[in-house]
């Protein structure tokens, strides 16, 4: 990874309905090659809101990213 590579991940809920007043919490690690041929892990962990109406969710995003990865997705 540098600072030209982007990645874009697509969450799906399948269970029952979340509380709208809790947090929702995800964690993920990447595991890569530095140039020098170390092995690093980059973990990121991230406490999101749960919200009930759907605009609520593009409220404070950020829409050149969103329209991005919507694009690519072929949406």
């Amino acid at each position: 990874m540098d600072a030209d590579k982007a990645l874009s991940v697509v969450f799906e809920h399948a269970g029952g309905k979340i509380d709208p007043r809790s947090n929702v919490f995800i964690q993920f690690a990447l595991l890569y090659t530095s140039v020098e041929g170390e092995r690093r892990v980059r973990v990121v962990n991230l406490a999101l809101n749960v919200v009930e109406l759907a605009p609520n969710v593009f409220q404070f995003a950020d829409m050149e990213t969103v329209l991005s990865h919507m694009a690519k997705e072929g949406q």
